[in-house]
């Protein structure tokens, strides 16, 4: 995820697009209103909660997918439990019913066989790759055989590596940072506050990772006291003067 990608992150869904969470609201309003489903207030509070953070911010939105179902089984279960006993069960009903019955020794021994078969596979025959475009390896590689060292100023996709790697990021997708710090560096590294300069000097910044569509890069070209290293499709380097 580049700049333009992280500034998409934080902005509201948008409803002009198709939007699959739109169909989920619509879901959710339908088995309100037409089929009754009441949840205690406290639960409601909570996904109201979360349908705010998810209309505001669509990173959020995936949140809302895994907590929903969590809050909403418990109070929903009694409630589907007695319209099933009211009426016969359908053949659908009674093939979930089964599947939902704990397993036995045989099938527990079946579907573990099956995952270490698809694991050992996935493993040797090089179903698993890196996610090359978020993943400056090759850079990373470069600045370690120099010994680079000190503060570095990355792109935000890059910030996941760094923290699997041991390197403290500038920033990464955790929301640790607030508003107006992340603001102010996309403007920086968007190239449009002019505050790159000073963001780099305030925070001690020795070197920089970013991606080669970042627009900081082209501005780090020609900022005095600042030199390209390294450069591949992935990530470029820039290091301040006196670095090795």
């Amino acid at each position: 995820m580049s700049t333009l990608g992280l500034i998409k992150e934080w902005q509201s869904p948008n409803f002009q697009q198709f939007q699959p969470f739109e169909l989920w609201i619509i879901a959710a309003l339908f088995a309100a209103l037409s089929l009754g489903w009441r949840l205690p207030p406290t639960r409601v509070a909570m996904l109201l909660l979360l349908l705010h953070l998810a209309l505001q911010h669509g990173r959020y939105v995936e949140l809302l997918g895994f907590l929903a179902p969590l809050l909403v089984a418990p109070a929903l279960a009694p409630q589907l439990a007695e319209r099933s006993a009211r009426r016969p069960a359908a053949a659908l009903d009674r093939g979930l019913a089964e599947l939902a019955k704990p397993a036995s020794r045989r099938g527990i021994a079946i579907a573990g066989a099956a995952v270490l078969a698809v694991s050992v596979a996935a493993e040797r025959g090089g179903f698993i790759r890196e996610a090359s475009d978020i993943t400056p390896k090759a850079a990373l590689a470069a600045g370690t055989a120099l010994h680079v060292t000190g503060p570095v100023l990355n792109d935000y996709a890059f910030g996941g590596y760094l923290i699997f790697v041991g390197l403290e990021p500038f920033i990464d997708g955790r929301y640790f940072y607030g508003d107006a710090f992340i603001k102010r560096y996309v403007d920086a590294t968007s190239v449009l506050s002019g505050d790159l300069p000073q963001l780099l000097s305030e925070y001690h910044i020795a070197w920089t990772l970013l991606s080669p569509r970042n627009p900081a890069v082209v501005l780090l070209d020609h900022l005095p006291g600042w030199r390209k290293f390294y450069a591949d499709d992935i990530a470029v380097v820039h290091l301040r003067e006196g670095q090795p």
